[in-house]
């Protein structure tokens, strides 16, 4: 666990966070999620974290129809990876780098961050291809 006010993700970490809603993007969502973090954008002056949408959801009519998304299997003793999930890199958010949304009791300060596969980063390099990730950075000016 590292601490939110000295966090320096770099692109390729995996973050856990309350993932909002599409109908309120500025409010925590109900569910607690791992998520791909791609860079930081600031905008009026506060820090967001560009990060791609984690679900445990892998069913085929879960997966993205343009092969935009990375599974991901279990294993065992790792908390980001204790089920099978999946990551889509079409469903990108700029997400608010506080405590509301990237601490699991919303108060606290303890942020939790892991590291995605390496041996799976041909499949990441395929999906950012499809889901034209970097388009969607540089239209959110993502600093990657």
């Amino acid at each position: 666990m590292a601490s939110l006010k000295t966090l320096s993700p770099t692109m390729g970490k995996v973050l856990k966070c309350w993932w909002p809603h599409d109908e309120q993007p500025n409010q925590p969502g109900p569910k607690w999620r791992p998520v791909f973090f791609w860079g930081t954008a600031y905008i009026d002056g506060k820090k967001f974290y560009a990060v791609a949408y984690g679900t445990t959801q892998i069913s085929e009519r879960k997966e993205a129809k343009n092969g935009g998304d990375v599974f991901v299997p279990a294993q065992v003793g790792d908390s980001f990876r204790r089920h099978d999930g999946r990551y889509d890199f079409n469903d990108i958010k700029l997400i608010p780098a506080t405590a509301e949304f990237f601490v699991q009791d919303r108060v606290g300060d303890r942020v939790e961050m892991g590291d995605f596969p390496f041996s799976l980063y041909p499949q990441v390099r395929f999906a950012m291809e499809r889901a034209s990730v970097p388009k969607r950075l540089k239209a959110l000016n993502v600093v990657v």
